[in-house]
């Protein structure tokens, strides 16, 4: 995964330097201070990719919105395909392989990627988004099914959504509503 982290480990890392800096017998405020410039500092080496921070809620309400996008692409609202035999789906199948022994799957082209949700106990592929729209470099992530509990690293419209999904479908030949 290189530099990308999720919320939780830049926090694990502002929490361990809030220590270090107490433990330097500073007081509050002052450990606060060094504990965020060390993290700036980190930051601004590369070590945090803050841009893909999975922090933003994504509203429940735009689901069936974004699983009718996945239907007419022939994912199911889980992000497997609806038919295990569509060629153009498979076509797109890779494999992912975490740290830790963990393998997977996803769906990816040039324009997108879907991964489904993981149940595995390989944390580097537990905290890869599920969603990826590659023009933009927005990611998303959710719990079971898409939308469920789910967060982005980028805050965006309705409308913005909708149209990322458009592109995706376009980019399997696939137009709204097409039986093909």
């Amino acid at each position: 995964m290189g530099n990308h982290i999720c919320k939780e480990s830049l926090l694990d890392y502002l929490y361990e330097q809030i220590a270090n800096c107490r433990y330097g017998f500073y007081d509050l405020d002052e450990s606060l201070t060094r504990a965020f410039e060390m993290v700036a500092q980190e930051v601004e080496r590369g070590r945090f990719d803050v841009e893909n921070v999975m922090s933003v809620p994504i509203d429940r309400a735009w689901q069936d919105m974004f699983c009718e996008h996945l239907f007419e692409m022939g994912f199911n609202c889980y992000g497997n395909p609806i038919d295990d035999k569509d060629e153009t789906l498979r076509s797109l199948e890779r494999n992912v392989e975490g740290s830790e022994g963990g393998t997977f799957y996803c769906y990816e082209n040039d324009t997108f990627r879907i991964m489904p949700y993981y149940w595995g106990d390989d944390e580097e592929i537990s905290e890869m988004p599920n969603f990826v729209y590659k023009p933009t470099g927005y990611r998303l992530k959710w719990y079971k099914y898409a939308l469920r509990d789910s967060y982005a690293n980028q805050d965006v419209t309705y409308v913005q959504l909708d149209e990322m999904l458009r592109k995706c479908r376009e980019s399997l030949g696939v137009s709204a509503n097409d039986e093909s």
